[in-house]
């Protein structure tokens, strides 16, 4: 996979057309989960089972990154700002092995 950082006319696959807007594509109710309810659990080929609530996800580290998204529905939006966690955080501190 080449992850490497386009600029100019490849930024864009063949068939792709760029737009500002945001597509909302869900079907249905969004469901709703309390904080005090959700966890995360990372289990199986890993050297440490975690268990993590939504309080100590939110106090991880975030990172941000600005990337172009390319939908399979033709679309395309260039210079997207993504934050959160990152799952490499998340597979380091279960010592996710090979």
């Amino acid at each position: 996979m080449d992850d490497s950082v386009r600029t100019g006319s490849d930024r864009v696959p063949p068939g792709q057309y760029v737009t500002d807007k945001w597509p909302v594509l869900t079907y249905g109710p969004e469901p709703t989960i309390a904080p005090a309810d959700w966890e995360l659990r990372v289990f199986g080929e890993v050297e440490r089972e975690t268990l993590t609530t939504w309080d100590d996800f939110q106090a991880l580290p975030r990172v941000e990154v600005v990337a172009d998204f390319h939908c399979v529905t033709r679309f395309s939006t260039l210079d997207n700002r993504w934050s959160g966690v990152a799952l490499r955080t998340l597979l380091e501190t279960a010592g996710v092995e090979t």
